[in-house]
């Protein structure tokens, strides 16, 4: 058997490249998961642009306030909105208890999937608990008018499909009933003409994710996002002086996607002159490279894990991906359905590759063909894909 696998991968490190332009350190950003009956929503929050209302949000949510509310306002091509009503079984919408008005934060433009604070008109430092999504570029509306809507987030990953799958739902008029509901969206048309909540996009929760710290050795890190939380690669990993380069392996393509902190547009017009796409989001699952400046620590989504059985579709070809039920090489290959020619984990302390081959370790040559080319060895090392790693499937 030849080794072409260590052939293969030594190309794609000269295409790594180092900027080192001045850019503003950012703090590092919550994310939080909106459960609608239509699918997840993901949210970073611009903790370090809008405080006091990512604060007022999160006290909203830790609360409970948000549990079991609704979408209650869909304006297709503007924005659609919730954070007004929770749904009572026996008194229909309730409007959701509000706290202590807070201080309009306005900085950042209503762009298509943005995240808002609804208000009074006339009355800038009125939001409560009602927030909106941009479902276009609004900023010539709401950017100007009432001292600005405080934009405090952003949807992240796909859940900006989640977003334009209620913006797509037929609207009706209940306004006679709650002024507020005049362009109610539902899912379904009620049974005599009487809406519960199976009718809405209900929102059985909203919440923050928990986070884990991932050190990071200075120079070339291969990481995994084993969980169903998507990454922001400017939230996580944005401080340019820490970070050079982050780089995701786009399988369906055989192509890279690529972000630096460093360039004012994070790397765009770099990645579109190069060939590369725009690395915007590393997805649930996903592997990826960062290149750091030194030691460090960042923190990474903690919740919902991957188990090895989600990667049975893995396409044919080089596979970068990330997994979060810490299994070994073998348990994973069997997991995953077994046809897996080589599976590779890079030990960033070491620069050092661990290697492990199917059919290598059924026919028993596995720990010499290792020796031999002096990789480390999984099974030697008690070495498992832990949560947090990076790996390479190379698929037939």
């Amino acid at each position: 058997m030849k080794d072409q696998s260590k052939n293969r991968l030594a190309p794609w490190f000269s295409l790594f490249v180092t900027l080192a332009l001045a850019a503003a350190t950012p703090a590092a950003a919550t994310t939080v998961r909106m459960q609608t009956s239509l699918g997840a929503i993901y949210v970073e929050m611009y903790d370090d642009i809008a405080p006091l209302t990512v604060a007022n949000f999160l006290a909203y949510a830790a609360s409970g306030a948000y549990a079991n509310s609704f979408i209650h306002r869909n304006v297709p091509g503007f924005i659609i909105q919730g954070g007004g009503f929770v749904w009572d079984a026996a008194l229909g919408p309730v409007a959701i208890t509000q706290r202590a008005p807070v201080v309009n934060e306005f900085k950042r433009s209503n762009l298509r999937g943005t995240i808002a604070m609804a208000k009074l008109g006339g009355d800038p430092n009125s939001a409560t608990s009602q927030w909106f999504i941009n479902l276009g570029n609004n900023a010539a509306n709401l950017d100007s008018q009432n001292g600005g809507f405080t934009v405090f987030g952003q949807v992240i990953g796909d859940g900006m499909q989640v977003v334009d799958a209620i913006a797509a739902l037929r609207t009706v008029d209940v306004s006679a009933s709650v002024s507020a509901l005049a362009s109610l969206p539902l899912v379904s048309l009620p049974a005599n003409n009487v809406i519960g909540s199976a009718n809405l996009v209900m929102l059985s929760s909203l919440s923050a994710i928990p986070t884990t710290n991932q050190a990071l050795a200075a120079g070339w890190n291969l990481i995994g996002n084993g969980t169903g939380t998507p990454i922001s690669p400017s939230s996580t990993f944005g401080d340019a002086t820490r970070v050079t380069t982050v780089w995701k392996w786009v399988a369906a393509k055989a192509s890279w996607a690529f972000y630096a902190p460093s360039l004012s547009d994070g790397g765009a017009s770099y990645a579109a002159g190069k060939g590369y796409e725009f690395l915007s989001s590393i997805d649930a699952g996903e592997g990826f490279w960062v290149n750091a400046k030194d030691t460090f620590t960042v923190k990474l989504p903690a919740a919902t894990a991957l188990n090895s059985g989600s990667f049975q579709g893995m396409a044919a070809g080089w596979n970068l991906i990330g997994v979060g039920d810490s299994p070994t090489p073998g348990q994973f290959t069997t997991a995953a359905g077994g046809n897996i020619t080589t599976l590779w984990a890079w030990d960033a302390s070491r620069s050092t590759w661990y290697f492990h081959a199917p059919s290598l370790a059924a026919s028993g040559a596995l720990s010499s063909y290792i020796a031999g080319k002096g990789y480390l060895d999984f099974t030697a090392s008690g070495k498992t894909l832990v949560p947090g790693v990076g790996f390479w499937v190379n698929k037939p």
